[in-house]
């Protein structure tokens, strides 16, 4: 069907919400762009084609000469087909702000939309034990791991602000204004979710054994390092505890961080010069080994009040640490109220929670003893 062929009904949005899709999912199930490579609308998405089927220019473009269009192209649209996308709109501006320019992405392994505002994660059990498995002569059963449900639900919260505008204040402005502040109110939204999921890998998810485990680096990791001085030998073996994960993420306090960047490091990196023996290279060098022992890492601040001045770093592997999951079109009904009625409170929110996926995926790292 052709992007100028759809309709645009409250069936379509509420049912994208019913089946935990964006309205920009289902319209590219309807209208997918592979249809128009090649032609002037590639580029554009399945959401972007209906505003631009209704002459809505979300942003401005000062190399092409191109102004965003008034807010009061939503208001005043003869059709009210338009007034009914408007949520999404917001949805987006929302979920680019959250999940490309917050510390969010660098803690959760998946982000999973559902229907409602209850969810039992899964798990497989991660203890080191069951890590291990021995050969299995050919012919034999393999051993089992169970993936079961959790035993309690996801805790679901609402992250956000209801933006108090009158309509003789929203109309003259630009669209791209606008998203502007949603933009704002979404960073803060995801910095309130970051320590939700923070408080989740160091307290766990409600259930059992999903806190994360802390290393007191005197005693358990270097009885030689000072306290209060996180050395490199330190880091280390607090890096070397997450086989066979590999920390991709650390967040601590502006003090932590600071003090963990401010550590001091070999001059020669011992796994490099082993290499470079074994490759019959010259010996000598100056290197300095990177910040996690098996790879990048990223580093983040956090205002977390149980971090903020703690000498304690969290490390995580991203990639199984965490679940998100998120209410799916939670705020369509008060946006649509507020374009359809001319409201004066404009909801930037959102419905989310997080299960802990593998408790051993995460550890604290505590260099104060």
């Amino acid at each position: 069907m052709k992007f100028n062929e759809i309709a645009l009904t409250k069936d379509l949005v509420f049912g994208a919400r019913d089946e935990a899709k964006s309205l920009t999912q289902k319209l590219e199930e309807i209208d997918p762009s592979v249809a128009y490579i090649g032609t002037e609308l590639a580029g554009l998405d399945a959401f972007e084609r209906q505003l631009f089927r209704f002459g809505v220019v979300p942003r401005t473009d000062s190399k092409l000469g191109v102004v965003a269009s008034k807010m009061d192209a939503w208001f005043q649209s003869p059709d009210p087909n338009l007034k009914l996308i408007f949520p999404e709109f917001v949805d987006r501006v929302i979920a680019e702000e959250q999940m490309k320019n917050s510390i969010l992405p660098y803690l959760i392994a998946m982000d999973v939309p559902i229907t409602g505002n209850t969810y039992r994660g899964t798990f497989l059990d991660d203890a080191p034990l069951n890590q291990k498995r021995k050969p299995v002569p050919v012919g034999a059963p393999l051993p089992k791991a169970k993936l079961d449900l959790r035993e309690k639900a996801v805790n679901i919260n609402k992250f956000g602000l209801a933006i108090e505008a009158a309509y003789e204040t929203i109309r003259w402005m630009t669209i791209d204004e606008l998203a502007l502040w949603i933009k704002r109110v979404a960073l803060q939204n995801a910095l309130d979710e970051s320590e939700t999921a923070i408080d989740t890998i160091v307290s766990g998810d409600g259930n059992a054994n999903t806190a994360a485990t802390s290393y007191s680096m005197k005693a358990t990791l270097n009885s030689l390092a000072t306290a209060g001085t996180i050395d490199y030998k330190s880091w280390l073996r607090f890096a070397a505890k997450f086989r066979p994960y590999k920390v991709t993420t650390l967040v601590g306090g502006e003090i932590a961080i600071t003090d963990f960047l401010s550590m001091t490091f070999p001059t020669v990196d011992p796994l490099k010069a082993v290499q470079l023996m074994r490759e019959g290279q010259p010996q000598t060098m100056s290197v300095k080994l990177g910040t996690n022992l098996y790879g990048d890492v990223s580093l983040w601040i956090t205002d977390h009040t149980d971090f903020v001045a703690a000498q304690k770093l969290i490390g995580i592997d991203q990639s199984f640490a965490l679940k998100r999951v998120h209410e799916a079109g939670s705020a369509i009904q008060e946006n649509a109220r507020y374009i359809e009625r001319q409201t004066e409170l404009l909801t930037v929110s959102e419905n989310a929670g997080f299960s802990v996926l593998f408790a051993n995926a995460s550890k604290i790292l505590d260099y104060s003893k």
